[in-house]
Parts: C-alpha cells; structure tokens; sequence
C-alpha cells in the first residue's frame, strides 16, 4: 500500500485524475519534478530532427549476399547480432530510409517495448532499422550525447509513455517526441553527462569487436573458418536422408547430415568433447528457487533467457533470502539458453559470458552453465560457443515438441577445437578485454543516466 501526502497544487495539475496511484507513483514523482524545473527548458524538437521510416513489406532471405541485416524493436538492444533476420537487398531504395547510421538516437515506438531508448553505436552503423523505431538526429553533435542520455534514464522513458495511444497496441509517433522537455542545465552539466554516455556506446562498440576477433582466432588457429549462414541454408531443407539411429534418440533432428558434418570438420582438425573440458556436474542448468519480489535498490537482478543477451538488461529484482549460492556463477563461466523455440531470432542455443560485473546477478534455472576446468579455458569456450557452428550443434541436440530442451548427452559430445596453449591465452586475452570494457561500458552508461535524474530530482 502506497500512503502519502499531495500538495493542493498538484492535485489541481490533474484536475480529471483522483487515484492516489496518478499521484504516488514513482513514475509521476519524477515527472512533476520536471514540471517544476527551476532553470531552462527545451522540447526534443527544438535541438532534434525526429522521424521514422515507411511501412514496407518484409522480404527475408537466408544468404548474407543477397541481404542486409535487419533489426527489429525488440532486437535493438541485442549484445550479439548472431541470427538477425536478413531484408532482402531487392527491396530498393525504401531500404536507403530505414538504413541505420551513427549520428542517430533511436526509440522505440510500439509494442512491449515502447519507450526504450539507445544510442545507434558503430557496430549498428548500415544496418536496416524497423519502420517502428523512431530516429532521433541532433541538429547539433554537442547535443547528442547529453539528448540520448535524457531518453534512455527512467525520467525519459517515462516522459515518453506518457504520450501513449492505441488499443491493444500502443504506440507513440514522431510529434510526441517532439513535445517532450528537457531540463537544459549548465554546458558543464551536460558535457560531463553527455561524455560518459557516448563513452559507453564506444566501449560496447570496442567489446564487439575483440569479441569476433577471438571467435575468429579460435578457428583460425586450427586452419578453419566459422560455418557461413549463406553455406548453412544453401545445403536446403533435410527432408528424408539415411541416418544412424543411436539409442538415446530416434527424432531425426538429432541425427541431421549438415549438423553431422559441420563436427567432423572441426573433428579433422583435432578437437576435444566439451564434457571432458568443464568441471565435473557443472554442464547442466542451475537450480530452482523462489521468486519473492522486491523493490529495485533490494535483493538481486533476477535475469531471464530473453534479457541474457541485452547490453542493459531489465531485470525483475527478487529478495536474496531462499537462494542457494549454486544459483549464481562465478566470472568467466559460459551461460546457454537452454529451452525455448527454434526461430533464428530467438536466444534458444545461444551463449553469453559472465563478467566480473554480472557475477553478481542471478540467472535463471532455463540457463545451463557450462564451467570450464580451468581458468586458461574460459576465454575459449566462450568464443568457440558463441559461434555459428557451435549454435547449429547446440541446436542439433535439441529434445522436445514446442518448447525445445538440450539432450544432455548430445550436449557433452560436442567438438571443440584444441588450441596451443598460446592460442588460448590470447582468445582468453580479447575476451577479459572485451567483458572489461563491456563492464566499464555499464558503469559508465548507469552514472550518466542516474545524472539526468539526479539533477532533476535535486533542482526541482
């Protein structure tokens, strides 16, 4: 039960509104703080060009030669663009108008994700944008850092949703970015904010990159290449081949040729079972617990398959007490989404890395944990099983109907190349930098964003 005190003043704000949630709320705590911001103001449109792109009919296709990458609302946030649906390059010049580029701040503006905010980073530069982000371009580059930051802290997020309309599916337009108002404090103030949120967008953009560099490295150091989408569905659909049926399954999924093939090549070149390289009970899911919610600033990030692999996950916050210590992992463990459905945009075979940061959160039971045996080995997992051809062998193991699961044992069967003891230390080398600067990329974002609403919380 929420119990308070409201002034006369804002009760009369809202004239239409007597539920003491409309007042009492978190959420309008802080917006009437920015009503009755002392000092200058100014509407996104004032310093912003805002827009989205058209409507347009979606021509997927499966070869990178013949697309470009595609993301969606929901996909924006995304840590890893493995598996993003491809437009087809025929579509022509509609495409040049949904073309993402670095100068952009992009919001969403439909669906359960309406409001969210991000910067556009390097490594998003060219890609295809949905019609239903909303671009937002600065009329002047000293402006964009400070402007992104204001739509990305909770003050913007909710400062957006508050221009909400439609039934089932809500969903805000251009015009209702441009009304929103922003405290405009001292040129000081917002350099320094505006400096660390573009710092951590180029951070993430750096961590990308030595991320595919050591994926590379590792088949690299064994004379392959990691599997090609373009060469994975050029081979066609598997509809009636000859198999060996193995008694722990007779689902032909298990026994798929091109899965078959993608581990001999990696066999051929010397490559150890991934059982035989974690510690020993560790490749399998963590335990169940209870789930008793608590106020965000309590308890721990309780974090889902789905806000997995998110820069900035939005995790549900529950209480400490009832959860076992083998509920959480230890830095440098490889994390797997293991149930789910079998879309190319969806988390199921997918795998993330724990950091020194995100030791501290709790992962769901849905999430195996794979535990390498020694430290020297946690770099190489991870770059091995983020792979194209690790996530077509996760995926080959699959048990289930709707909702898939990872047999066990066709799980420690596989193949992962050996490297040199050199090779591993500099993959184990480009991943603790990534996951370092992807940590100081976090640290940094939240100290620029709890800024803007610091500010307007300490001024109002």
């Amino acid at each position: 039960m929420l119990l308070g005190t409201v002034k006369l003043r804002r009760s009369l704000r809202r004239e239409r509104r007597l539920n003491a949630n409309s007042f009492l709320s978190e959420d309008q705590e802080l917006l009437d703080a920015l009503e009755m911001w002392p000092g200058e103001k100014r509407s996104v449109g004032d310093i912003a060009k805002t827009f989205r792109g058209p409507i347009f009919k979606r021509n997927y296709v499966n070869n990178p030669d013949y697309g470009f990458p595609y993301v969606s609302a929901a996909d924006m946030d995304r840590s890893d663009y493995f598996g993003s649906r491809l437009i087809s390059r025929s579509q022509g010049d509609v495409l040049d108008q949904l073309r993402l580029s670095a100068e952009m701040i992009i919001v969403t503006c439909s669906g359960m994700n309406l409001g969210w905010s991000m910067l556009c980073r390097k490594d998003l530069d060219g890609v295809i944008g949905s019609h239903d982000l909303i671009r937002v371009i600065a009329d002047n580059s000293e402006y964009r850092g400070y402007l992104g930051a204001f739509l990305a802290s909770r003050l913007g997020w909710y400062s957006v949703r508050q221009s909400i309309s439609g039934g089932s599916v809500k969903h805000i337009e251009p015009p209702d970015v441009d009304r929103l108002q922003i405290p405009w404090p001292a040129t000081s103030v917002r350099q320094e904010i505006s400096k660390a949120y573009l710092q951590a967008a180029e951070l993430r953009a750096q961590s990308t990159s030595l991320i595919h560099q050591a994926t590379n490295a590792v088949f690299a150091s064994v004379g392959l290449r990691d599997l090609d989408e373009g060469n994975w569905f050029g081979q066609g659909r598997e509809l009636g081949f000859v198999g060996n049926v193995r008694q722990r399954t007779l689902r032909a999924w298990n026994l798929s040729e091109k899965a078959r093939s993608v581990a001999a090549n990696i066999n051929s070149c010397g490559a150890s079972p991934l059982l035989s390289l974690v510690s020993r009970g560790t490749l399998r899911k963590g335990p169940g617990f209870k789930r008793i919610p608590v106020d965000e600033g309590f308890g721990v990030h309780l974090i889902g398959q789905r806000q997995l692999f998110r820069f900035r996950p939005r995790p549900k916050h529950i209480a400490k007490r009832g959860v076992p210590d083998s509920a959480f992992c230890s830095p440098g463990t490889t994390l797997i989404a293991a149930r789910g459905t079998f879309g190319e945009a969806e988390t199921f075979g997918r795998a993330q890395y724990v950091s020194d940061l995100t030791s501290d959160w709790l992962f769901s039971n849905d999430i195996l944990r794979v535990v390498p045996k020694d430290e020297s080995l946690c770099g190489w997992l991870y770059a091995f099983m983020r792979s194209r051809s690790a996530f077509r062998l996760i995926r080959s193991v699959a048990t289930g109907s709707k909702q898939q699961d990872l047999h066990p044992e066709g799980l420690a069967e596989i193949p992962v190349p050996k490297g040199s003891k050199s090779d591993m230390e500099q993959v184990n080398d480009l991943i603790t930098q990534a996951f370092a600067l992807r940590d100081a990329a976090y640290r940094k974002e939240t100290d620029a964003l709890e800024s803007v609403v610091a500010l307007v919380k300490e001024n109002a």
